[in-house]
């Protein structure tokens, strides 16, 4: 569990474009690259550009965790 806050979400919807544009899923991305395609690598930088800012990310406002599957205890 987790909180979710502002950004997770713009998290989730810059990842998602960034799949659409670069064409695969992250596994797909490593396996890509360690095949020889540079044209992945953008993708493969844009994974490290955005893990890079964890730290700043995690202190932004959120609200509770929450738990899909019912109260936690």
């Amino acid at each position: 569990m987790a909180p979710i806050g502002a950004s997770v979400i713009a998290g989730v919807f810059i990842f998602g474009v960034g799949m659409q544009l670069g064409g695969d899923c992250g596994s797909g991305t490593l396996f890509t690259v360690g095949g020889g395609s540079t044209c992945m690598t953008v993708t493969l930088i844009g994974f490290i550009a955005g893990s890079a800012h964890l730290p700043w990310r995690i202190e932004q406002p959120k609200i509770a965790a929450a738990s899909l599957y019912g109260e936690m205890d």
